[in-house]
């Protein structure tokens, strides 16, 4: 007898409105195609902004390609191991895992996230290692491929793996490919950023540039392989500086130590990387994050010199009341000209975990020059315990991201559904909060209910599920489901036609403020009450989706 499976959705709802509700927003909602076509795409960059633009009180919507956006392709899914990462899922033992093949994906996703062993088996490991990395492995290189929309002459498309992390307000974008055999390879401007790392076939990777006295400073990692350990790497904390007017000759390429490390202990190496960088007055700082002695990535402050100074100078965080014993790894992956810096760190310490799951809790740093405490972020939908994944901060300390969308436990069960959100820190230091309280009612925000209505664009087609970017004029670069024509109802858990498979798609999205104030309204989305009577098992794509089958999670 086979197996069906019954849904039933009840027609009660709370504050759920039709499809075709018209009420205000605070963003309209943009798709960008990829050059590609109808191709799983994810918006990844947003160009930054010159000082003084903002699409809160000047009408962006009349020019959506104002802000050029970075787009990545996944034509066959997850990358398994992240090209962002220089270690696989960002700890010490990453190499270890990632040379036992599917076995040690299995294992990572057993005891680091403790899903339960079907999820971990036939979901999880089967999307980042049977559908994800094995395909690398077998030469499969052009799973992202990476655009700009609209064109920009600085910028070349490239055919093999490559991912975009900053545009600049001048159109230089940098970020890292694969070539030929070597996985990562840093640019910027369209450059490789060192020679001899191509003729060494170490790897590069590159995260953001600042111009300093006709200067530019690239943050990044570089990367050298084990010689008696085959397929394990060790990473350092990099940076690149070079002539502005003569980006192919790099005057300095400094190198960190680690906090400690050794390179190689039993299994475990040591990594490093500078994952931003900004320009503080007359200095330049960097933050990412740096192995200790025991190889765990810890969270970390580097200080970039100006004068060519071989003496490169790194900082720890302060734990305060946290014992980072219980924590796998910390990285600071975004940071302003406020000298705001904004992380996660790894729970992992066995048992019951942090509240029944293993999050990647959200924190930040108050002032990376004179105040290095690490300092959790709670409240309201950013709860204690959340899974959450950064995007980056601007200079209105406005912080976008991916958190979870509801609180259940994840050990022995399958990951949370979670959603992109937008939030403010230490919002009174910029103009006594006013902004913070105008916009977003003093508290973080889901997007989806900051684009609930926008009469410019049909909202309703899209779910907002990560934000990776905004600039200081307000425009957001995301990632959506989309359903053609709109969902069914405004909810958060709305359903897509019939609720069949293949009927959302992802793409990339671009948020613009709407500037006129009276047009702007806050309208949270509700959740459709769900009756569920199921034989067999199954879900619907909006739940599958959030839990992760796309490959959005990175923990």
């Amino acid at each position: 007898m086979s197996c069906k499976n019954k849904f039933k959705l009840t027609a009660v709802a709370l504050m759920v409105g039709t499809a075709m509700n018209a009420n205000a927003a605070l963003y309209n909602v943009y798709e960008i195609s990829s050059p590609l076509g109808d191709i799983e795409t994810h918006g990844v960059a947003i160009a930054a902004s010159k000082d003084g633009e903002t699409c809160w009180k000047s009408d962006c919507n009349a020019n959506v390609d104002q802000y050029p956006m970075g787009l990545e392709t996944r034509q066959y899914g997850a990358a398994g191991f992240d090209y962002r990462s220089e270690t696989p899922f960002n700890i010490g033992r990453g190499f270890d895992y990632l040379t036992d093949g599917r076995d040690g994906f299995e294992f990572y996703c057993d005891v680091f996230l403790d899903y339960n062993d079907t999820y971990c088996d036939e979901s999880w490991t089967r999307r980042e290692y049977d559908l994800g990395y094995s395909r690398e492995l077998n030469g499969q290189l052009d799973n992202s491929l990476a655009y700009v929309v609209p064109e920009l002459e600085g910028y070349k498309n490239k055919s093999t793996n490559t991912v975009i992390t900053q545009i600049t307000q001048n159109g230089s974008v940098t970020g890292n490919y694969n070539h030929e055999e070597i996985r990562n390879v840093a640019f910027t401007s369209n450059f490789p950023l060192a020679s001899q790392e191509l003729e060494s076939k170490k790897r590069t990777q590159a995260f953001g540039r600042v111009e300093l006295d006709n200067a530019v400073y690239v943050a990044g990692s570089i990367s050298t392989e084990i010689s008696s350990e085959p397929g394990f790497r060790s990473s350092q904390a990099a940076f690149w500086k070079f002539d502005k007017s003569n980006p192919t000759s790099v005057l300095q390429n400094g190198i960190y130590n680690w906090n400690g490390g050794s390179g190689y202990d039993g299994g475990r190496t040591s990594n490093a990387s500078m994952r931003d960088i900004a320009v503080l007055g007359d200095k330049i700082y960097g933050v990412g994050y740096n192995a200790d002695k025991d190889e765990y990535p810890r969270a970390s402050v580097f200080v970039v010199p100006t004068d060519n100074s071989e003496e490169l100078t790194f900082y720890s965080l302060n734990w305060a009341g946290t014992d980072q014993d219980n924590y796998e790894n910390s990285i600071l992956y975004t940071m302003n000209a406020n000298k705001l810096a904004v992380g996660t760190t790894k729970y992992y310490a066995g048992g019951s975990g942090f509240k029944r799951a293993y999050p990647n809790r959200l924190f930040y740093v108050k002032d990376v020059e004179n105040d290095r405490t690490a300092r959790f972020i709670s409240g309201g939908i950013l709860f204690d315990g959340a899974n959450t994944k950064v995007g980056s901060i601007n200079n209105f300390n406005e912080l976008v991201g991916t958190t979870d969308f509801d609180s259940r436990p994840e050990i022995d069960s399958t990951p949370r559904r979670q959603s992109a959100f937008i939030t403010t820190l230490e919002a009174d230091s910029i103009d006594g909060g006013k902004r913070y309280e105008e916009l977003y009612g003093s508290q973080p925000r889901f997007l989806d209910d900051l684009t609930n209505g926008g009469a410019a664009t049909d909202n309703n087609q899209y779910r907002i599920i990560e934000a990776s970017d905004i600039n200081d004029a307000g425009v957001i670069s995301a990632t959506a489901l989309k359903c053609q024509g709109g969902y069914n109802s405004t909810a958060h858990n709305a359903k897509c036609g019939d609720g069949s498979s293949g009927l959302e798609k992802v793409v990339a999205v671009k948020l613009v403020p709407i500037a006129d104030a009276a047009e702007r309204k806050i309208e949270p989305r509700g959740m459709e009450s769900e009756s569920v009577d199921r034989q067999g098992a199954g879900l619907g794509l909006w739940a599958l989706t959030l839990l992760g089958l796309l490959g959005f999670r990175r923990k």
